[in-house]
């Protein structure tokens, strides 16, 4: 094969890794790594390399919008065999995952409780008011029939 092109899209690494050592090979703002056109002879093979070095820190979020649902934690490579390398998920995003999966449980229980508590002191408050105005009424009459003089 004559002026055989050797391409690699990295864009998924470049998430979490920057590029070390290229090989010779030119990397393009798609993420695509291209070395320089060359003859292959037959039953003969290619190979290229390149390097990688994973971030410090792990990026949280995404850089670029090749990954809407956000990152993974998985640099992907396909050149004929799929290989997947999981990248340590940082703390924080571990402790961020946890707090919107479990939110407090305040289920019925709470919500009677209160309502409970709110019945019973307005039950209290009022009943308190009636004996209340019971109690000034017999004081009224008592004082009215008195003549209103304690002397």
């Amino acid at each position: 094969v004559k002026d055989f092109v050797v391409q690699e899209n990295i864009s998924d690494d470049l998430d979490y890794a920057d590029p070390v050592s290229l090989g010779g090979g030119t990397l393009a703002s798609s993420g695509v790594l291209s070395w320089p056109a060359q003859t292959v002879a037959a039953k003969s093979s290619v190979t290229e390399t390149y390097t990688l070095q994973v971030k410090n820190p792990v990026p949280t979020t995404p850089a670029g919008t090749d990954n809407p649902d956000g990152y993974n934690f998985v640099m992907t490579d396909v050149y004929g065999n799929t290989i997947n390398i999981n990248v340590a998920k940082p703390a924080t995003v571990a402790v961020a995952q946890t707090a919107a999966t479990s939110l407090p449980n305040t289920g019925p229980g709470a919500g009677v409780f209160i309502f409970a508590a709110l019945a019973v002191a307005s039950g209290y408050l009022y009943f308190r008011s009636r004996l209340l105005v019971s109690e000034s009424a017999i004081a009224i009459d008592y004082a009215g029939k008195n003549g209103g003089d304690d002397e």
